[in-house]
Order: structure tokens, then sequence, then C-alpha cells
């Protein structure tokens, strides 16, 4: 885990701070992922309609409507039905993707850079709290299609605080069914449109980041 203070210098105690007050703000009221959608301010999503968060912090939220072909798609990722609870999460991670070059042409975030405070200046950029609501309601949305059998959408989880070695950090997250093992989806570290990590969530409490990432 990189020392904080490295990041801290490169833009400023006060605007680093600021940055992450969502992602420091390490509680939830909300039981479930729907709970979550809502308490962050965005209505229930629909295959109609459903709200992308962007501009950190849900600064920005954008409605948006797929057209049916493009649901369409999302749909042939889960087809046939996966095999079991481990080919599920592989088809969740292929769609989460797709999902987000989609949304993007609408929300104007197709240049998002994964971190948090790496990009700052550039514009449509997300940072984690954005990533947390929008994937969960990418989740959320699969779900209520028939297309994740084998996983339940929850609540959030968070690592980390303000001013120590591990940055706040937020992760969507769902558990198999079957086991009851809870699994972290977090599509924050990457670029737009690219996988996310879909990792035991206890790994990712743990301080988990890809090879080489820049917060």
């Amino acid at each position: 885990m990189r020392p904080v203070g490295s990041a801290f210098d490169a833009i400023g105690i006060a605007t680093a701070a600021w940055l992450l007050a969502g992602c420091a703000t390490n509680f939830t009221n909300s039981t479930t992922a729907l709970g979550w959608i809502e308490e962050k301010g965005n209505p229930r999503p629909t295959l109609e309609k459903f709200t992308v968060c962007h501009g950190y912090g849900c600064a920005n939220r954008t409605e948006v409507r797929l057209a049916a072909e493009e649901w369409r798609d999302i749909r042939a990722e889960f087809a046939p039905p996966p095999a079991d609870a481990a080919d599920e999460r592989e088809r969740i991670k292929k769609a989460v993707a797709k999902l987000e070059v989609m949304t993007a042409k609408r929300a104007g975030t197709q240049a998002d850079k994964g971190g948090t405070l790496n990009a700052i200046s550039l514009p449509g950029q997300m940072d984690c709290v954005d990533e947390a609501v929008t994937t969960t309601t990418y989740l959320v949305l699969m779900q209520e299609d028939g297309l994740v059998k084998l996983h339940r959408p929850e609540t959030v989880a968070w690592r980390g605080q303000l001013f120590s070695k591990m940055l706040p950090h937020v992760t969507p997250v769902m558990t198999e069914i079957a086991s009851g093992e809870r699994w972290a989806v977090d599509s924050s570290f990457f670029d737009n449109g690219r996988e996310p990590v879909v990792m035991p969530l206890e790994e990712w409490l743990a301080g988990w980041e890809p090879p080489n990432f820049q917060f």
C-alpha cells in the first residue's frame, strides 16, 4: 500500500480531504443494494431508465435509457446460463464492462481513469462513490432481469480512512447464495470499460490493489 502523503502532496491536503470525504463516510443506514442506491439520492433503477453517478460523490447524475438492442447485448453475456457461481461471476464482469461503455456515451464518462486522485482535472471522472452506486445499479438490474441468479447484490463495504496508510475506499458487494461468501465487485481501480475485479471481500478489505495502481 502506498504512503498516503505522496497523494496528498500532489494536490494539497485540503483538496484531497474534500475529494475523499464521500469515500471516507464509512457508514450507511442501508442493508440492501436498493437501499444504498436510494440513500445516495438515486431513484430505484429499472430497465426503462436508471441513474449514473459521476463528478465525485454523485455530484452529477445522468438519467440513462438504453436501447432495447443494448440490453439484449447484456442478456447475451448470460446465454447459455452460467454453469456455476464462478462462471456467473465472470459473466458479471463482462456485463459491467459493457454497461460502462454504453452508459458513458450518455454521461460523458468515456475518459474516466481508474483511481480517485490521480486524474481529478480530467472531465468525466468518477470516484469510488460514483463507481459503487453505478455498479450496484448494474447488479440490481441484472438480478431483476433474471440474469444473475446465483448471487445477490448487497449494500456496500468500506475500508481505510483519511490520513492513514490505507485511503478511504468503498466497493459494491454481492453474496454467493449457495455458500454465503461475499464478493467485492470493484470497477473503480480501472479505466472506463475495463472489467471490474471480483474477489473475496475479505481480500479486498485487507487492502488489495492492482499492480502499479495510482489512487
